[in-house]
This record gives structure tokens, C-alpha cells and sequence, in this order.
């Protein structure tokens, strides 16, 4: 059994594998990076690291974010580092099988960011394909 992080983006869920998820902290203070692409709301400071923070609402062609105290940010492993995506919530962290999942092949049209649809006990959720979402914000 596989474990998916849901997560709130506006009006919306979407799910992560838990895998690739560091960990989640509260919203904290985001320096502005000039001349970062609009997704990358600036940077911040976790353990001596500077790590870049991604509007997952905006690669999600949804409203920006409006950053604040209740919003949380996700930090997932990408390459040999940390980045950081804020969200406006998380809900829950959830087992599912991995025949449980429609993948974005099969779904018509699939947005490119798309890993599939997890089947969850209360609706479909689709699950973020972390690589691709990512890929033209941060080159590898």
C-alpha cells in the first residue's frame, strides 16, 4: 500500500505521494527572488538552505496564492535538494492501492503535470506528478 498527502489548493484537492514529502511547516515569511518566474514566490530559510517556494495554485492554473499565516508550506525532495510548495492546507495522508489510481494516460485531456487520479474513499483526487509539475519552473 502506497501513502498520498492530500492537499488543498483553493476550492480544490490534489495529492502527493508521501514519499517525496519531507515534511510540512507553517506559512513563514517568503523573501521575494527578482526576476523568478511568476510560479516561484521567492525563497526561504530552512536549516541554512535557501529554498525556493512554488505556488502549486498557479502551476495548477488555479488563482494565485494569497500568502498568509494559514497557509502551510509542503517540502518535497527534488534532485539533491529541498523545495518548498505552498499550499493552503493539508488535509490528510491516506493509503491507497496502486491499482486504485486512473493513470493520465487514460484520462483525455490530461493536464502534463497530472501522475493520475487516485480513487479515495470520498471522490477522486488527482495526483500531482511532482517531476513534470515541476521540470520548466526549476530545470533540473
Amino acid at each position: 500500500m502506497h501513502q498520498l498527502l492530500v492537499l488543498r489548493l483553493y476550492d480544490r484537492r490534489y495529492a502527493l505521494r508521501l514519499l517525496d514529502v519531507e515534511r510540512v511547516l507553517h506559512m513563514v515569511e517568503i523573501t521575494p527572488l527578482p526576476g523568478a518566474p511568476p510560479e516561484v514566490l521567492g525563497v526561504i530559510n530552512i536549516q541554512g538552505e535557501v529554498t525556493s517556494v512554488i505556488d502549486l495554485r498557479r502551476c495548477c492554473t488555479l488563482p494565485p496564492l494569497e500568502v498568509g499565516p494559514e497557509q502551510v508550506l509542503v517540502l518535497v525532495r527534488r534532485g539533491g535538494g529541498i523545495v518548498a510548495l505552498a499550499a493552503d492546507w493539508v488535509e490528510v495522508t491516506v493509503g491507497w492501492q496502486e491499482e486504485g489510481v486512473v493513470p493520465a494516460d487514460e484520462i483525455q485531456p490530461a493536464p502534463p503535470f497530472l501522475e493520475g487520479m487516485a480513487k479515495l474513499a470520498d471522490g477522486l483526487v488527482p495526483v500531482l506528478d511532482l517531476d513534470r509539475l515541476l521540470h520548466d519552473i526549476l530545470p533540473p
